[in-house]
């Protein structure tokens, strides 16, 4: 949920649309993997908007320092 450059809550096609490189199928495997490993959670919205939106946990923010440099040190092209 980072790289999308947003740090909040994100809708799926606002994912796919910041990710643009990944396939939708790799990309929902992802996701899905970093709600099993606690570092994602999903919630709906409320009426009208009617949609799931996807952050970071406490635990997903707190390994955001180690993520910031890995991405220094191997920067995606």
């Amino acid at each position: 949920m980072r790289r999308t450059g947003s740090l909040g809550p994100q809708r799926y096609t606002d994912l796919r649309k910041g990710l643009p490189a990944i396939p939708p199928n790799i990309l929902s495997a992802r996701v899905e993997q970093l709600k099993e490993s606690g570092l994602a959670t999903c919630r709906a919205l409320p009426h009208p908007e009617r949609a799931v939106v996807y952050e970071l946990t406490d635990y997903g923010r707190d390994l955001e320092a180690a993520l910031i440099a890995l991405g220094h040190w191997a920067p995606v092209p």
